[in-house]
């Protein structure tokens, strides 16, 4: 095995473990120690080293033994996402063991990760805090100057299983110089800087509660992944597919395929929550149907224990009117014959008469949920139909009898198109229109929640706090201070002063905003 192949082994999986953050000179000196250790490590080192590691006695030897450091490394460097095990309790012991077998360099690579290590766990101190605007009250809508890692630590207290909606639009690793943010992670880094921060956000948000994250299609697969593991993947709801540009508008001419949507990956708190549903388009306008029968039943039989009775032309008399108690004329034909009990009753004991009773009326008792004690069936008079209809009333006992589920696309080319200047906040790549979060508001009840609290960990140019502030806005005429909904958002650079805070200000100049009370609040 080369010193290459031993590196590759021992960096590749302690990487993926290790707290990753651009502004930690740490990483790079740490990679440096692991780096100096697999260059000097034989294979029958390796199998030493890895023994220690795992607290046996290994007779492995030759290409096999890389894996074994992997899994001893792991053991030592815990997930990151759990952070109190983040280096185990025997951490001394075991590193004493390897050091037997390679000197010092473990040892080093230890401190370093001590230090990290507390750094990772530490929760950050208040160094600023001002009011935007409004008083200072409990209740306050907050800006967050700091690495969100160390932001969502610092709420735990305050925050850990009371969030309504955490919304994250992280970077999509494109790439891309222009973009505000660092987007040119490594895989792993990617990997584990999504990691670090899911496994806070699954802490903070409320059982009752939804979390939203947009990504495209590159790094969509492995984002849905580490939200199964930090959410549960009994909790996803639904991948929103969200149009964000017209498939003529290509931004590169050089790639294979035109990016025209984005996904908006749903996930709930637990169990207890409860999608909201959209309203039925009213269809009130079809239940303009009457039946005045005037006559006796020119028959009367019993099929499958009910009462039916069959009224000739001439007995009865089918009224269209628009009144409040009118009935909905329904044909039967297609699914229909068979989708509902008045169909398959139909198809099974109604429908031999259709050549001889035409122009009939067959009212069938006990059947129906629209209270009303029967079903009528219409056998049209000569001509060219060949189905029957129904009459049925508004259904009752079914409060969600006129509601629908939402569905998992929604396009907003257009708003994407002029988000640009939106609120008048400069913000090049990345942005995203307010009409978006206000939709992923609708789709996790948050709009029939007026004391919400809504948490962005990405701000950005701030849309979620705009939204948020839209949204009172437009449901309670605004009002943090006054019981409104309540967002938290963090970033850290400057564009959070100039784009985001700025954002907000010219907000509160709206007077649907009075009584909103917003904090700054700088950590480190």
């Amino acid at each position: 095995m080369g010193v290459a192949t031993r590196e590759h082994a021992i960096v590749g999986r302690v990487r993926g473990h290790f707290y990753l953050d651009e502004t930690v000179e740490g990483h790079a000196r740490a990679l440096e120690a692991v780096r100096g250790l697999a260059a000097r490590l034989s294979d029958g080192d390796l199998v030493r080293v890895a023994s220690a590691l795992m607290d046996d006695d290994l007779s492995v030897v030759g290409k096999g033994g890389h894996r074994l450091v992997w899994e001893g490394m792991s053991r030592v460097y815990a997930p990151v996402g759990e952070e109190e095990r983040y280096i185990t309790p025997d951490i001394d012991a075991r590193v004493a063991r390897v050091c037997d077998v390679v000197g010092d360099d473990l040892g080093a690579l230890a401190a370093i990760e001590r230090q990290r290590h507390a750094h990772f766990v530490r929760a950050p101190g208040v160094a600023a805090s001002r009011m935007i605007a409004g008083d200072d009250t409990a209740d306050a809508s907050m800006m967050i100057d700091s690495d969100n890692l160390a932001a969502m630590r610092w709420l735990m207290d305050e925050l850990e299983g009371k969030v309504d909606l955490i919304y994250a639009d992280p970077p999509y690793n494109s790439g891309e110089r222009l973009f505000r943010y660092r987007d040119r992670f490594s895989p792993a880094a990617w990997l584990t800087m999504m990691r670090d921060r899911l496994a806070l956000m699954a802490r903070l948000v409320a059982p009752t509660g939804a979390a939203a994250f947009s990504i495209n299609e590159a790094y969509g697969s492995e984002l849905k992944l580490l939200c199964d593991e930090a959410f549960g993947r009994a909790n996803f709801l639904t991948a929103l597919t969200a149009r964000v540009r017209h498939e003529d508008r290509v931004l590169k001419g050089a790639r294979a395929y035109q990016d025209v949507t984005e996904q908006v990956l749903l996930y709930r708190g637990s169990a207890a929550f409860v999608p909201p549903r959209r309203k039925r388009p009213s269809r009130d306008h079809e239940y303009e149907w009457g039946v005045d029968v005037r006559g006796g039943a020119e028959r009367v039989e019993t099929i499958e224990g009910r009462r039916v009775e069959f009224y000739a032309p001439g007995a009865f008399e089918l009224t269209r009117g628009g009144a409040p108690e009118g009935l909905k004329r329904i044909n039967i034909r297609g699914a229909l014959r068979e989708a509902n009990s008045s169909g398959r009753f139909f198809v099974a004991h109604l429908e031999r008469h259709f050549g001889t009773h035409r122009g009939w009326l067959v009212r069938v008792h006990g059947m129906g949920g629209d209270g009303i004690g029967y079903r009528d069936f219409v056998i049209p008079p000569e001509g060219p139909r060949r189905n029957a209809d129904y009459l049925q009333g508004r259904p009752v006992g079914r409060a969600r009898a006129n509601e629908l589920p939402h569905a998992n696309y929604a396009d907003f080319e257009k708003d994407f198109n002029r988000v640009a200047g939106e609120d008048g906040a400069r913000f090049r790549n990345g942005k995203k229109p307010v009409a978006l979060l206000r939709h992923i508001m609708t789709l996790t009840g948050i709009d029939a929640k007026p004391d919400a609290v809504v948490l962005d960990p990405f701000a950005g140019s701030g849309s979620t706090a705009a939204a948020v502030m839209s949204l009172d806005a437009e449901t309670r005429g605004g009002g943090g201070s006054g019981g409104g909904r309540r967002f938290v958002v963090i970033d850290k650079g400057e564009h959070l002063h100039t784009v985001a805070v700025a954002r907000v200000e010219r907000l509160m100049g709206d007077p649907a905003q009075h009584g909103r009370a917003v904090r700054f609040v700088a950590l480190r």
